[in-house]
């Protein structure tokens, strides 16, 4: 029985004789709950029950991803590889409640040849800041889907997004826009995901188009990355001040 088939039980009077509402979900939570155990998912994971279960059944792995937990939120991101020499098709889901399904959104797709450049420097990064907040680092597999926290994923398609009219072999155009988007602080490529995913955020149709279409440009240009030290430090030294005007402890600069 699941919690489709359930309708809240009438009062007979007859209490002993009728399994209650609440027995009812917890009968279901409990075996759900049992489910995701038998398929591996850790006791903690799968306690957040139905997120787990929506995550297993679309193959999303949140063991060794980047920052993401069920029950932690509605919303993350999944790397899901191809296979060998096949593209990365990084998408966007969205959790319902229940009996709601969660939705699936692809947004970016990242050949074999520059994923082979852009992971490592988005585990780099997005792990870097999982250590600082004393969170178990991620590992990118060729495998398994893998969860990754909202805002890391939102950073990650806007560098695919960056790319995605690069050649694969344009391995200069690559690290420029890897470098570019390294200089940025976490907000700013927020921002700039926002403003490109507005109105061109879809996979496909987007592609070229408006914001998207000026990350290429703007991350990639082969001087975008002349005279970042010099736009990139007084950002630093400002943000340096304003977190000791606070009390609070220094930023580390990239690199210390």
């Amino acid at each position: 029985m699941t919690l489709l088939e359930l309708e809240r039980p009438v009062a007979t009077g007859h209490d002993d004789e009728i399994q209650t509402w609440e027995d009812l979900m917890a009968t279901e939570r409990g075996e759900r709950q049992k489910r995701l155990r038998e398929a591996g998912m850790p006791a903690d994971v799968a306690a957040n029950s139905y997120d787990a279960e929506e995550l297993v059944r679309r193959g999303v792995s949140t063991d060794g991803g980047f920052g993401f937990a069920a029950g932690q939120s509605m919303r993350l991101f999944c790397a899901r590889p191809g296979g060998r020499g096949q593209p990365t098709t990084l998408c966007e889901v969205v959790l319902r409640e229940c009996p709601k399904p969660a939705q699936e959104t692809p947004k970016a797709e990242i050949s074999a040849a520059k994923w082979k450049t852009l992971a490592p420097a988005l585990a780099a990064e997005f792990n870097g800041r999982l250590r600082e907040e004393r969170v178990k680092a991620g590992k990118w597999v060729s495998t398994r889907a893998l969860a990754v926290r909202e805002d890391f994923g939102k950073e990650a398609v806007l560098l695919a997004w960056a790319v995605e009219g690069l050649d694969d072999e344009d391995e200069d155009g690559l690290r420029t826009a890897v470098a570019a988007w390294s200089s940025l602080a976490p907000e700013e490529r927020w921002w700039l995901y926002l403003m490109a995913n507005a109105r061109h955020g879809d996979m496909a149709d987007g592609r070229g188009k408006g914001w998207r279409a000026a990350l290429g440009t703007a991350l990639c240009w082969r001087e975008a990355t002349e005279g970042r030290e010099a736009l990139v430090a007084p950002r630093v030294e400002a943000e340096q001040a304003l977190h000791a005007a606070r009390g609070r402890p220094a930023l580390r600069k990239k690199g210390d």
